[in-house]
């Protein structure tokens, strides 16, 4: 897969997979092959025995292929995309039908999340400083959006009516982007 230059000098690159009569096509081979330890990384060791840490692409190029295959273990033919900046990497996953991937409240999602922080863990054996996220069908998008809709509504209301309002509770996260949008609202203290 080729690795095109972002314009603002962060990386991006694609990989799709196709699932065929189950995982590896039915013949009991893993489609993307390998294993966590042999991912065509090639991290060199210093002299005292430790691995350098697990540079952005390293973690792009991993995540990817787990999710690949565990897209195609569920018989969904997905394409995967990732984008470096400095220290964190976001991997995109589209394909059809794959609202049950994302879940109820981006329950699964949440899921896919932590299983591929897990896989990336388990694969940088030097560590990483690396920040992941991974977004199912462009659910993370839209859940900003709402989010953001919801933040300003509810600053726009507390600023007309002279009164406090208390949330509902929710992740660190959404919360953040609803007192970010609350934040922007002039009035809002």
């Amino acid at each position: 897969p080729s690795k095109p230059k972002r314009g603002d000098g962060g990386q991006s690159a694609a990989k799709s997979t196709e699932s065929g009569q189950g995982p590896g096509g039915g013949n009991g081979q893993r489609e993307r092959g390998g294993t966590g330890r042999d991912r065509g990384r090639d991290r060199s060791t210093v002299e005292d025995g430790t691995v350098d840490p697990m540079t952005a692409p390293e973690v792009a190029s991993t995540v990817e292929d787990f999710l690949g295959g565990l897209f195609a273990a569920t018989g969904r033919t997905v394409e995967t995309s990732s984008e470096s900046d400095g220290d964190r990497v976001d991997v995109s996953v589209v394909g059809d039908e794959l609202g049950i991937m994302v879940g109820h409240g981006g329950a699964t999602a949440d899921a896919v999340l932590e299983l591929s922080k897990a896989v990336m863990l388990k694969t940088a054996k030097g560590g990483t400083d690396v920040r992941l996220g991974v977004d199912v069908a462009g659910y993370r998008g839209i859940r900003r959006a709402a989010l953001e809709e919801y933040g300003t509504e509810l600053a726009n209301g507390v600023v007309s009516s002279g009164e406090a309002v208390v949330m509902e509770p929710m992740g660190s996260i959404d919360r953040k982007i609803v007192h970010d949008a609350a934040n922007s609202v002039d009035g809002v203290e």
